[in-house]
């Protein structure tokens, strides 16, 4: 579970059914007086021993890794999804191996999510415990639309900063300001400049 607070609910996908019989692949919402269980397609398949945490920067819950199977001998995952509040969306990164269990949080000041540890042997949290240390962040932050082809940057990512601003996502607060109105002149600004200074 991860809490967004941006659209201001707690997201839950998956685990084990109540009387871990079967894993579950479902996707809620609780906004603080009802649940409401949503369909997404795509979205990761059922799976337990995940872990989520809410990015801030760029308004979307993270989630990875897992056991994708109804044993404590399954197969473990390495996937990453993030949820939007709408749709799922696989990303396709480099980094952490396959793991359940571990620990999972994200670092507002340095805007990346930071996982820890976990398991990398079998489902069972008596596998074979990692002390590794995995980061994932925004490696361009004016690249709002995330594509990949040259040129990365083009009048998309400006359409993009527009939508995010209207909408009022975290991703629009380029500047990391927190008082109110968080959301000003400053952030296009600051795009502006993250923009004209490129991605390495």
């Amino acid at each position: 579970m991860a809490y967004d607070m941006v659209r201001q609910v707690t997201v839950l996908f998956g685990g084990y059914d109540y009387d871990g019989s079967f894993v579950n692949g479902e996707t809620w919402e609780w906004n603080g007086a009802s649940w409401t269980q949503l369909y997404p397609n795509p979205a990761p398949s059922p799976r337990f021993g995940h872990r989520m945490a809410y990015d801030v920067f760029r308004g979307v819950v993270v989630l990875f890794g897992g056991v994708a199977t109804n044993s404590n001998s399954g197969v473990l995952n390495g996937e990453t999804w993030e949820w939007n509040g709408t749709a799922w969306t696989r990303r396709t990164v480099s980094g952490s191996s396959p793991r359940d269990y571990h620990a999972m949080a994200y670092d507002t000041v340095r805007q990346k999510t930071v996982l820890f540890g976990g398991s990398t042997g079998g489902g069972s949290v008596g596998g074979f415990p990692n002390g590794e240390t995995w980061e994932l962040g925004v490696s361009c932050y004016a690249n709002c639309d995330g594509s990949t082809v040259a040129p990365v940057l083009t009048a998309n990512d400006f359409q993009c900063f527009l939508n995010a601003f209207a909408s009022g996502t975290a991703y629009a607060n380029c500047d990391g300001s927190t008082l109110p109105p968080v959301l000003t002149a400053n952030d296009f600004q600051c795009f502006l400049n993250a923009f004209a200074a490129g991605c390495p």
